[in-house]
């Protein structure tokens, strides 16, 4: 399977749903932008979480060590300003990109599974544990657009 998000560099724009640990849902809209450097990937997203005048913005800078052909995985570092510096790694099952992560003092962990639906649309769902209880979870879709169409 050959897949395009992460992958191959480019802009994407996401939109969906996010939930917090309340259940209480909201729509959510953002980005990803992913750029590949000789020895790393850099993926830069934001998600924008529409909740009236308590809005909020969710903002992830990955750094990922580019996908190991043989196995299949690339492990990643992620800075979260609320969560602290978190540790992943996706792995490739067919048309699905897992990525499972954990902040530094294993506090917080979670998953997302990113789905493949054709080269510009992939579908996300993921959840954020604080320990074992949930903090959030989010369903989105990402679609490719044109470099020239992303914001500055």
């Amino acid at each position: 399977m050959n897949h395009t998000f992460l992958f191959k560099e480019g802009y994407w724009q996401s939109s969906g749903t996010y939930t917090d640990s309340d259940n209480k849902t909201n729509n959510a809209e953002g980005f990803s932008n992913i750029i590949h450097n000789e020895d790393k990937w850099i993926l830069n997203g934001s998600l924008q979480v529409i909740d009236g005048d308590n809005s909020r913005e969710i903002n992830n800078l990955y750094e990922i060590t580019p996908v190991d052909k043989e196995c299949h995985t690339a492990s990643w570092f992620a800075e979260n300003p609320s969560i602290g510096k978190l540790n992943g790694l996706f792995a490739i099952i067919g048309d699905v990109i897992l990525s499972t992560f954990s902040s530094e003092e294993k506090q917080y962990s979670g998953v997302e599974c990113i789905i493949r639906i054709d080269d510009d649309n992939y579908s996300i769902r993921g959840i954020l544990l604080q320990e074992e209880r949930k903090i959030s979870s989010w369903s989105t879709n990402l679609k490719r657009v044109e470099q020239n169409t992303a914001p500055a």
